[in-house]
């Protein structure tokens, strides 16, 4: 029974970012009914120091 709600999974640390996809690949393998309603949303932000720069546009 399906009540057509999807779920969201966020990841939002950037260290490991292979082996997050690698295993959100392997998910997907072992439940192949939830790859229509479960999706990955990575968000990267920019490492503690790093300053942006504008573009200038």
């Amino acid at each position: 029974m399906s009540s057509g709600a999807l779920t969201l999974i966020i990841a939002a640390y950037s260290k490991g970012l292979e082996e997050r996809f690698l295993a959100y690949e392997r998910f997907l393998k072992a439940h192949p009914k939830k790859q229509k309603s479960v999706f990955l949303l990575q968000l990267a932000l920019c490492p503690r120091g790093a300053q942006s720069r504008p573009t200038g546009r």
